[in-house]
């Protein structure tokens, strides 16, 4: 909430109203958490749970699983010997790799998403970056059996290329939905329930 907050004033200038009275402050009632009349305001839980919501819940559920999954097999592969599937890389490679692709892949997101979002829709752009993840997979072993004939020639580093620049634009699929805030409620009330069981 905080971060909105700064955004909002940053972007659109002026002041933030604050719903405390700096007379709550002053006698040193700092309660964390939202005021009363904060809470009276909120929705109720079952509520949430409509279908465009749950929708999108799904897909963001399903998108970040499946971006935590390669963003997690990426240094491992790179790492494993060309023998058990890798690349046999060393760490410093590996981290050129990946500190190009970060750099490059925030570049590409601000110059190129906001008209891409414009151009394709916010469904078909959603759609188009997510199964991107399909060749990104399929690289994998290609890349391993390209490294197995040829070492690690151009060709491979090719390929690296395409699947890291696979990997930037699928990255477009954390894009804004009609029902973001909503989604973004539920997936906090279902995160702070499953922690209060634990």
């Amino acid at each position: 909430m905080v971060h909105r907050l700064w955004v909002r004033q940053y972007i659109f200038g002026g002041t933030i109203k604050n719903d405390r009275s700096t007379a709550d402050l002053q006698h040193g009632d700092l309660r964390d958490g939202p005021a009363p009349e904060e809470i009276d305001n909120q929705l109720p839980f079952r509520a949430l749970i409509i279908r465009p919501v749950l929708i999108a819940s799904g897909n963001y559920a399903t998108l970040a699983l499946t971006e935590m999954a390669v963003r997690t097999v990426i240094p491992v592969f790179y790492a494993m010997p060309i023998e058990m599937g890798g690349l046999n890389l060393d760490p410093p490679a590996i981290g050129i790799i990946l500190a190009v692709f970060g750099i490059s892949g925030g570049i590409v997101q601000y110059l190129f998403f906001a008209p891409m979002h414009d151009w394709l829709g916010a469904k078909t752009q959603f759609l188009a970056a997510v199964s991107l993840y399909l060749p990104i997979t399929a690289l994998f072993p290609a890349i391993n059996a390209a490294a197995r004939v040829y070492g690690l020639n151009y060709f491979v580093w090719f390929l690296v290329g395409l699947q890291m620049t696979s990997f930037m634009f699928a990255n477009f699929a954390a894009g804004e939905s009609a029902h973001c805030n909503e989604t973004v409620t539920l997936m906090v009330h279902v995160n702070q329930r499953s922690r209060s069981c634990l």
